[in-house]
């Protein structure tokens, strides 16, 4: 049984890059789906809010900082080429 609970923390340990851009990506997600639909204010400004909040917060906690950075830059670059193919 200790094993088992060894393994388990290992997998949910909070230095697992998944696990932060997961939850970079879920804050953004819900925080424009928060403003948008239930409380009728600027889904962009709102998630810049979240943003700085986890920027001040959370970022100190993260360890793989280099995997958020390129994780985010695809989906700039991504971003980037939808709008101008559009």
């Amino acid at each position: 049984a200790d094993k088992f609970i060894q393994l388990n923390q290992d997998r949910t340990h909070h230095d697992n890059a998944v696990i932060q851009i997961s939850m970079t990506l879920v804050v953004a997600f819900w925080a424009f789906m928060l403003a948008e639909g239930i409380l009728g204010v600027s889904g962009i400004l709102c998630v810049l809010g979240a943003a700085l909040v986890i920027a001040r917060y959370s970022w100190p906690v993260f360890v793989s900082k280099d995997a958020m950075h390129h994780v985010w830059h695809t989906i700039e670059f991504v971003g980037n080429c939808v709008i101008f193919f559009l």
